[in-house]
């Protein structure tokens, strides 16, 4: 096998800890994988290989991991995409480890129902986890496509605006859509229009500091008739100051609505049809990397259901990350207070109201 690390390591920072070449070696050393080399040998190209390969080296120890690991290596090694199932359970494995689970076993799948894993927590107690991963849907897929396209459309109109132009949406006519553009066009800061449940776009002069784009948990107010049974995902488009600039460049910002059954399906099909937690707790895992807003999601509309589903004592979402500094996973944890068996001490007590962040650090320079 030729030597990925070798060869990726001209381009890896000086000051990288060893665990960045462990995460290397961890992803070479997946079955089938003899000839492949990465296709552009650039640091930003090797960051998800050392996304993944931090996650392989947190369960490296788990032998009953090894089908997964040949499926994940017979797709890399054929030029594949691997499974997003398939990486969501390596995912969820190492999450779990690096949150203190004392064991993991990888259930063999039989012909009654069973859960993914088995793990154990130094309290003593074991937990039946299913893993899943939510996909994004077709109309989710189609309306974030739109959006984009409004975006761009409505910066390109009028590049000398300089205020922010504001839209929200639910599902409108492409006739409604043409009405929302000409409205958008013509409004001057100070003003809005809308069209009472479909859409609402307002014009208003930027009090973002020149080098800001977002402001963490800051969002745009939805309208007063917005669904509550929509979530509102959204995109921003414009340009980013230059070198003497005094005030913030204009930007367009969309908040468009998908149905929320796309987000809770996923979960309430496992809830359902338990494949755990007859005698342990039931924990469900969801892999949310390509729901946006999944987190505040998830914490706002799954406990509507807990009251059903006494059978599952909580639901983790989470999601893989990776920069320059640090590799690991978002997560959040959902204890049902209505389950039959509680989590364990040791994960509940790690729960908080935010989102946190879990894992390791790649440089030194900190």
């Amino acid at each position: 096998m030729a030597d990925i690390y070798e060869t990726l390591l001209p381009v890896l920072p000086t000051d990288a800890k060893p665990i960045v070449r462990t995460a290397i070696e961890s992803f070479a050393a997946l079955p089938e994988m003899d000839q492949w080399q990465p296709k552009h040998v650039s640091f930003m190209e090797a960051l998800p290989l050392i996304q993944l390969g931090v996650s392989l080296s947190f369960v490296a120890t788990v032998d009953t991991l090894d089908p997964v690991r040949r499926k994940l290596g017979r797709a890399i090694g054929r030029g594949e995409d691997p499974a997003p199932s398939d990486v969501a359970e390596i995912d969820a494995a190492a999450l779990c480890i690096a949150l203190g689970a004392t064991s993991l076993e990888k259930v063999k799948e039989k012909t009654d129902k069973t859960p993914d894993f088995i793990v154990s927590w130094s309290d003593g107690k074991t937990v039946d986890l299913e893993v899943t991963s939510a996909r994004a849907k077709p109309t989710h897929i189609e309306r974030q496509q739109i959006a984009k396209r409004i975006a761009e459309q409505l910066h390109n109109q009028n590049r000398a605006r300089t205020w922010d132009l504001i839209v929200h949406y639910i599902n409108p006519s492409p006739e409604e859509l043409s009405r929302l553009m000409k409205e958008a066009y013509e409004l001057k800061p100070g003003l809005s229009s809308e069209k009472t449940g479909e859409w609402h776009v307002s014009a208003k002069v930027s009090d973002r500091e020149p080098y800001t784009l977002l402001t963490a948990g800051q969002r745009d107010e939805l309208p007063k008739w917005w669904p509550t049974d929509t979530v509102a995902p959204f995109i921003f488009y414009g340009t980013v100051a230059g070198p003497n600039a005094t005030v913030a460049p204009p930007q367009v910002r969309i908040t468009y609505g998908v149905p929320v059954n796309a987000y809770v399906n996923p979960v309430q099909n496992k809830a359902e049809n338990p494949q755990g937690g007859v005698v342990n707790a039931f924990l469900i895992a969801i892999d949310v990397s390509e729901l946006p807003g999944a987190f505040s999601t998830f914490k706002r509309e799954l406990p509507k259901f807990f009251d059903l589903w006494k059978s599952v004592s909580g639901v983790m979402t989470f999601r893989s990350l990776i920069h320059r500094a640090k590799a690991g996973w978002l997560w959040q944890l959902i204890p049902n207070p209505h389950a039959s068996a509680a989590l364990p001490s040791d994960l509940l007590k790690m729960n908080a109201e935010n989102v946190l962040e879990t894992g390791v650090l790649l440089t030194s320079n900190q």
